[in-house]
């Protein structure tokens, strides 16, 4: 049985392929010999390939040429980047989509409309998906508001698919999808496979003098694709935030999910003067770039908790039960720990200081994840990922039936 997952498997932000990751360790538990095989919708076949191996423009620089367009050249420009592209894929599409018994969209910030990029790769997969009457489901995806009417009629193009079921990942996409989508069977809450981070990565719990990990991120991406302000951006704020946290008494971690723009910021703040003497005498260190899910994945592992504007750096987290504190950028940061319950632990004021970013670790440290709802959580996430299953007609055991030998990701 072959399963074809459809997202961004292979992103450099390899968060997106931790989603993948945690979704096929889940297929090989409820469906034992099943196989899940990722379709990227940026084209890519791999990890750690470039944006010229995909196909597109360095993301840097079409940022950069992006950003100073206005709106209807964005997206003209998006689309004739695009459009060339995706014809080019088209074949290799085709061709896995002809082998494939099912299909899963999903998961990751999927259905968002920024100058129509996920709404034509969706829109082209869905058209080779109704062409086959491959039985479709959408899994732990995100949805934004604000879809223009061209986004709108791309994502539609899933109405003509054989769609069994529309599983979101928080309430906030529920809501999102239920306004602006006219198709497709009712909307239900799935939460995020990255919630099986720590069953399908299995690590030691961190000792005492593990470190706090600082996620770094470009600021600019993040303000590129935020809904509102970014709290704690930029390299001089993050380098006087790791002094801050160093002056409290924490080691520092210094890491990024992986992105080029993020690998590169990490770079500059290791570089900041602030920071020269708290390297020297080893109190803020950094981890090499993640190149794998699971390299994101044991670097979050070491760490006694997190301060993160990622997503999935903070779901990695709370599934290896340790506290985190997500600075905002994005509702979908937000509206993951409201969902676990650590709503208290989140900073979205553009205007905080390194100082309360501080004091906000310390308080989250303090409150320990609830190790009973952590694994009430992962056993939801599993079992969203059997009812999914279900509904697309596969022979699914009962998640507590799964075999224990096919509960790893290798």
């Amino acid at each position: 049985m072959r399963i074809l997952q459809c997202g961004v498997a292979y992103s450099p932000n390899v968060g997106d392929g931790l989603i993948a990751s945690c979704m096929a360790y889940a297929v090989g538990r409820l469906l034992p010999g099943a196989t899940m095989v990722s379709l990227d919708l940026a084209g890519r076949t791999g990890f750690a390939e470039d944006d010229t191996r995909s196909g597109l423009l360095g993301r840097t620089g079409a940022l950069r040429l992006l950003s100073a367009l206005p709106g209807p050249a964005r997206r003209a420009a998006v689309r004739f980047m695009l459009e060339r592209r995706l014809k080019a894929l088209e074949p290799e599409w085709s061709a896995m989509v002809a082998e494939a018994d099912a299909a899963i969209i999903g998961g990751g910030q999927l259905f968002a409309d920024a100058d129509l990029n996920f709404p034509l790769k969706i829109g082209r997969v869905a058209t080779l998906l109704s062409e086959r009457s491959l039985p479709v489901a959408i899994h732990a995806a995100g949805v934004t508001g604000h879809w223009s009417r061209e986004g709108s009629a791309h994502f539609g193009a899933l109405g003509g698919a054989t769609l069994r079921a529309v599983g979101l990942r928080d309430t906030g996409s529920i809501g999102h999808w239920q306004q602006q989508a006219a198709f497709g069977p009712e909307p239900a809450l799935t939460l995020d496979p990255g919630l099986l981070t720590g069953d399908a990565f299995p690590a030691s719990a961190p000792g005492a003098a593990a470190p706090i990990g600082l996620g770094i991120a470009d600021a600019t991406l993040l303000a590129y694709h935020a809904e509102g302000g970014v709290a704690g951006g930029g390299v001089d704020f993050q380098a006087q935030l790791a002094k801050a946290l160093a002056k409290a008494g924490y080691p520092v971690l210094l890491f990024c999910n992986g992105a080029e723009e993020d690998a590169r910021a990490l770079d500059k703040v290791q570089l900041h003067p602030a920071l020269a003497p708290l390297i020297a005498d080893g109190q803020v260190t950094a981890a090499p770039r993640p190149l794998t899910p699971e390299a994101l994945a044991r670097t979050v592992a070491r760490c006694r908790g997190i301060v993160a504007h990622r997503l999935h750096a903070i779901i990695a987290a709370y599934a290896y039960g340790l506290p985190a504190l997500a600075l905002g950028w994005d509702a979908k940061v937000a509206s993951f720990h409201r969902e676990v319950g650590r709503e208290a632990h989140t900073l979205t004021d553009p205007n905080v200081c390194p100082a309360d970013v501080a004091a906000a670790v310390r308080a989250a440290m303090a409150d320990p994840v609830p190790e009973a709802r952590r694994a009430a959580m992962a056993a939801r996430a599993l079992a969203d990922m059997a009812a999914t299953l279900r509904q697309l007609g596969l022979p699914v055991a009962h998640p507590a039936e799964a075999a224990d030998g096919e509960d790893r990701v290798a």
